[in-house]
């Protein structure tokens, strides 16, 4: 969970060290969604790490509380964003549109993310994939 005084994603641009950003890789709309960002030109250093190859950091986000299941986990090394948070604090660092940062404002992402998690664990069953297991369940 995110803490309540946690900085706003603007924070993020201002860390020296790679923003780690974790997600599922066999995911399309994840997959999509990452590479449609344009992280890297918004935000500098930014490490993309497909949850499914990196099952200890999968579960050391899961022990503190970040299922990847549960949904994408943004990583400042100060601050963890996870759910339609990460969505939030990435959508907030490179939308240059106005309209698509107010759509995309953290009150309405956290609104519909149930609804984005689901249609991914759809696709993920439709494509016989099965969900990201922290390294202790494999």
């Amino acid at each position: 969970p995110l803490r309540r005084n946690a900085p706003g994603p603007f924070y993020i641009m201002r860390q020296e060290q790679p923003v780690k950003i974790i997600y599922d890789g066999e995911c399309p709309f994840c997959r999509s969604y990452v590479a449609f960002a344009r992280l890297k030109d918004a935000v500098g250093p930014v490490e993309l790490i497909d949850g499914r190859h990196a099952p200890e950091l999968v579960e050391d986000y899961a022990e503190r509380g970040y299922p990847i299941d549960g949904g994408m986990i943004v990583d400042n090394g100060d601050t963890v964003y996870w759910g339609g948070d990460a969505v939030w604090a990435i959508n907030s660092l490179t939308s240059p549109n106005p309209v698509l940062k107010m759509l995309g404002g953290r009150r309405f992402l956290k609104r519909i993310y149930p609804a984005l998690r689901f249609g991914r664990n759809s696709a993920l069953r439709v494509l016989g994939k099965t969900p990201i297991r922290p390294s202790a369940e494999h």
